[in-house]
């Protein structure tokens, strides 16, 4: 089951709540394809024809003004659970499952609760702005602030890292993380912190990664450069292309390599500049 551009695409929509019966209604008022709940991470994820994306998003807001989605995405089947995805070239993530065998290389994918399936674009952004990264210079220490189910920081590993610090402020996220570290054999190359930027010792990494919010890079940006050795490379998504020169403002002394749009989405590979 390759993920790959077909005509009709599907929506997900990840729902965390302990009773999924109270989204019921949905299937009344709104095109449901499909659902499946996971007990296990009280996840609810409903499955919507993709043709108005944005008309069906707004109804679900407006017909559930709480509900708390943890992530939306699109997908080319419907039975999102189970696939493989090629990213890259050199990079391609699988979720295995009785239909889904994954193949040698791939990076092995079971994201549930936190943000990190690979569907998100900016995901994809990342995770291509990442492997130009290492394109660019020499990288054994990595920084992944906000690792979610740990993609970014597999990523880094297969592409050769050697150290690689993953934090997130979730502790079920973090959980996430290690046991899909664990999946990947990556363990000896991938340590996980539940914490924030404060756990990363300044000056030390060839390499940050960043997949945040744009209200959190607004209020902790100022903190990544510094993270970084003389030279390295920073890469951060997470916000529109409207955004960026607001992302770009609390990145002090930093220069732009590139820059990358998707679905209305923006991901920015970075350098840090010599101090002084």
């Amino acid at each position: 089951m390759e993920f790959l551009p077909k005509d009709r695409l599907f929506l997900v929509v990840k729902i965390q709540c302990a009773d999924p019966e109270q989204y019921e209604s949905a299937k009344i008022l709104l095109p449901v394809l499909g659902k499946r709940y996971e007990h296990g991470s009280k996840i609810l994820t409903l499955l919507f024809p993709a043709s108005n994306v944005d008309s069906i998003l707004t109804r679900f807001c407006r017909a559930f003004p709480r509900a708390p989605i943890v992530e939306t995405g699109l997908t080319a089947s419907p039975g999102a659970a189970e696939y493989s995805r090629r990213i890259t070239d050199h990079i391609s993530i699988a979720s295995p499952g009785p239909d889904v065998a994954p193949h040698e290389g791939q990076i092995l994918i079971r994201s549930s609760l936190s943000f990190g399936s690979g569907f998100h674009p900016t995901t994809e952004l990342s995770i291509k702005l990442l492997e130009q990264a290492f394109f660019i210079r020499d990288i054994q220490k990595v920084f992944d602030l906000g690792t979610g189910s740990g993609i970014l920081a597999l990523t880094a590993a297969r592409l050769g890292a050697k150290n690689i610090l993953a934090t997130d402020i979730d502790f079920q996220a973090c959980q996430e993380a290690r046991e899909n570290i664990a999946l990947n054999n990556a363990g000896h190359r991938i340590s996980v912190l539940c914490g924030s930027y404060s756990c990363a010792r300044q000056g030390a990494f060839d390499l940050v990664l960043a997949n945040l919010t744009i209200s959190t890079f607004i209020t902790i940006g100022h903190y990544l450069p510094p993270l970084l050795k003389p030279g390295g490379l920073l890469v951060v998504s997470g916000f529109t292309p409207e955004q960026s020169p607001s992302v770009l403002s609390v990145l002090h002394h930093t220069e732009l390599v590139n820059r990358s749009s998707l679905e209305g989405w923006a991901g920015l590979l970075l350098k840090a500049l010599p101090s002084g």
